[in-house]
């Protein structure tokens, strides 16, 4: 018999190929009229070879068939399956003969969740929520536990879910608080995937073991994620040398700041490390950003990135340095004058004198330059 490739894979024997086709479409028809037997007994071969045979729809509902009278149909055989494929296994969950109903069942559980419209988080600042590109208005979003989680879980991305309700209920015992982290964990589901059926598996947030852990995919974006590889890429590029691209990055980083991590969300303890090292590399990619619009003596940025430095931070000398600095440039020495004369109040509060690069800029604008 002649032997050729059909797509990938290993050379294949088109008679025994056809032999089998003529075996399954017996043994499909058989199945469909009450009798699996014929396809618990079906031979079959691998999925690459056997989607030639039939329509998608119908394969699918031979494997469940056959699965359910004892048949080991190729375990990749719905990969990927789509809309049409999983239509036909919510109809066969449903059917009246328990072992199809059981065999469709298992199918569905093995598959990975449909994606499923874009979401976009943002807990920079007040939190914000897109559900396909429209901002969510959700009554969930409401619920101050559901933002709780939310936040908890896109921070750390993958969470035990015996600490998630400790985290969030520590008032509680474990029982009382893992019934309630159930609860909490339904509304944010239907917040971020509202589409999604009730009994499906959620696409997001994945249950590995005891853990919940968020799905770092492309149709899921979260600003503090985005923020921070902002800020990663400028370090690289300026370890490497590339001063501009640097710039452009810190310059992205710093217009993802919208305020404080979790705002308006109740302050709890676990939050408060990441609002304080999100805040400083706020902070820090601002100056760094401002420094080097002034060296392009592009004074109008530079001072907006001192202003939205000192409004994150007003304990930092660094800031109103760099704002005096570039009214110095200016030749503003009055408006250098009054921004370290407000930044020696602020010291004063603190019980602090000013450090020696501050002490020399005040003697560069009494001087006159």
């Amino acid at each position: 018999s002649s032997r050729y490739p059909i797509g990938q894979g290993r050379p294949v024997d088109l008679e025994g190929v056809h032999a089998q086709r003529r075996e399954f479409a017996v043994a499909f028809v058989a199945a469909r009229a009450g009798d699996l037997e014929p396809l618990g007994r079906y031979v079959w071969p691998r999925a690459s070879i056997v989607q030639w045979f039939a329509l998608a729809p119908w394969i699918v509902e031979a494997a469940i068939y056959s699965r359910a009278a004892g048949g080991s149909p190729p375990h990749d055989l719905l990969d990927p399956a789509g809309p049409i494929q999983r239509q036909v296994l919510r109809r066969l969950a449903s059917s009246p003969l328990p072992a199809v109903a059981r065999s469709s069942a298992a199918f569905a559980a093995a598959l990975p969740p449909i994606a499923p419209d874009p979401v976009v988080v943002r807990i920079l600042g007040l939190l914000e929520i897109d559900v396909g590109g429209h901002r969510s208005t959700a009554p969930e979003l409401r619920r101050e536990r559901v933002r709780s989680l939310l936040g908890l879980l896109v921070l750390r991305r993958s969470v035990r879910r015996i600490e998630a309700a400790g985290i969030l209920w520590p008032e509680l015992g474990d029982d009382q608080a893992s019934a309630n982290l159930r609860v909490t964990l339904t509304h944010l589901l239907r917040l971020i995937e509202p589409r999604r059926n009730k009994n499906a598996p959620s696409f997001f947030i994945r249950h590995e073991n005891d853990r919940l852990t968020v799905y770092d995919d492309g149709s899921l974006r979260v600003d503090s994620w985005e923020f921070e590889a902002a800020a990663a890429e400028a370090e690289d590029f300026e370890r490497t040398g590339a001063p501009s691209l640097a710039l452009e990055a810190l310059v992205r980083a710093v217009g993802m700041w919208r305020g404080d991590l979790l705002a308006d969300v109740e302050s709890h303890e676990w939050a408060e490390f990441d609002r304080l090292r999100l805040s400083n590399l706020f902070v820090r990619s601002a100056l760094r950003a401002g420094e080097r619009l002034a060296a392009h003596h592009e004074l109008g940025h530079a001072a907006l990135m001192a202003e939205r430095a000192i409004a994150a931070d007003q304990w930092s000398e660094a800031p109103y340095r760099l704002l005096a600095s570039v009214h110095l440039e200016r030749k503003d020495r009055s408006a250098a004058r009054r921004v370290l004369d407000h930044l020696d109040d602020v010291l004063a509060e603190l019980g602090v004198g000013p450090g020696p690069e501050t002490l020399s800029l005040r003697r560069r604008v009494l001087e006159g330059g």
